[in-house]
């Protein structure tokens, strides 16, 4: 049997986004600490805003599910 390789956490996308960065940026402030780990429940996870879409201007805050303890966790289980 192979060893399989976990992969890396990425950033996932959310149900916010905003047409204007502005408007993006106000709700970011507000949310971005409210992102916890779904694994432990407590830590923070990485967030960041990100552009979606450049035609019609749409910005979107993305997140990781994993805070970087328990990513390393289960890495090495």
């Amino acid at each position: 049997m192979k060893n399989e390789k976990k992969s890396i956490d990425f950033f996932y996308k959310t149900d916010y986004s905003f047409s204007t960065t502005k408007g993006i940026t106000k709700i970011y402030k507000e949310i971005h600490r409210d992102f916890r780990c779904r694994n432990c429940c407590k830590n923070q996870v990485e967030s960041k805003i990100e552009i979606t879409d450049t035609y019609y201007p749409t910005f979107t805050i993305v997140r990781k599910n994993f805070c970087i303890s328990c990513w390393l966790d289960i890495l090495n289980s």
